[in-house]
């Protein structure tokens, strides 16, 4: 009976209080539940990332092009800051009533105007003219196009044009970029401060362990045992000499 009740005693002094037990499992929960939102987010970013990529990459091999709309003048066909995107397709292949994105005869920039009238000339060579559906009258001149393939209008993205416009200046090029290295940096303080945290949290538990003769731990991770059962643990059982 002595016995029983030393071993029992013994016991009860080894193993954590419950309530401790009970912390370091909704601790390691709150872990594993970080680690799994954490990696949901990569992967998804990932994933996002690499099919913009490959959906870009078999556009452009398919012969797509994409356009920034900054005019209004194809309204309502086209409305002012959509991305059109257009397809290549040969000269021959194109007809009235096409939407065409070219570069007008004097001019630096890009228009997406609609075909209006084709005339062959006397070498076969056919003469454009184009007009915006929302003017009131065609464009003031006509045009040969110089290659023998062209890009035609197939549909639009509304409003991503805006986006792709803001990108393009210095001022938000430059806040994108300070962002993204605040980001950062705030990343790497919480990961640390995370770190810091669980480390001084085991700290206190050792000293705690130790403080009420629960145990310490060990080298590799374990906690190794004080007190009464240390010392038969290290010494084993006696043998009984005469």
């Amino acid at each position: 009976m002595t016995g029983t009740t030393a071993h029992a005693t013994v016991a009860n002094h080894i193993d954590p209080p419950e309530n401790q037990r009970r912390v370091d499992r909704l601790r390691a929960q709150k872990a594993a539940d970080r680690d799994l939102v954490g990696t949901t987010l990569r992967w998804t970013g990932t994933f996002v990332v690499c099919a913009i990529i490959v959906a870009c990459v078999v556009m452009f091999l398919l012969g797509y092009r994409t356009y920034t709309i900054t005019g209004g003048s194809m309204e309502d066909t086209i409305h002012k800051g959509a991305l059109s995107v257009a397809r290549i397709v040969p000269v021959d292949d194109l007809q009235v009533g096409d939407v065409i994105t070219y570069q007008p005869p004097g001019r630096g920039d890009l228009v997406t105007h609609r075909i209006v009238s084709i005339e062959p000339q006397s070498d076969g060579v056919p003469l454009f003219q184009t007009k915006g559906d929302a003017n009131a009258t065609v464009d003031p001149w006509t045009f040969t196009l110089d290659r023998e393939v062209q890009v035609r209008y197939v549909f639009q993205v509304p409003y991503v044009g805006y986006v792709l416009l803001m990108f393009g200046t210095r001022l938000i090029r430059t806040i994108l970029l300070v962002g993204l290295a605040l980001l950062l940096t705030f990343m790497l303080f919480v990961h640390l401060w995370r770190k810091a945290g669980e480390v001084s949290e085991d700290a206190e538990q050792d000293e705690a362990g130790d403080a009420s003769g629960e145990g310490t731990r060990a080298p590799n991770g374990t906690r190794a045992t004080t007190g009464l059962l240390a010392a038969l643990t290290v010494a084993g059982p006696r043998r009984r000499t005469r």
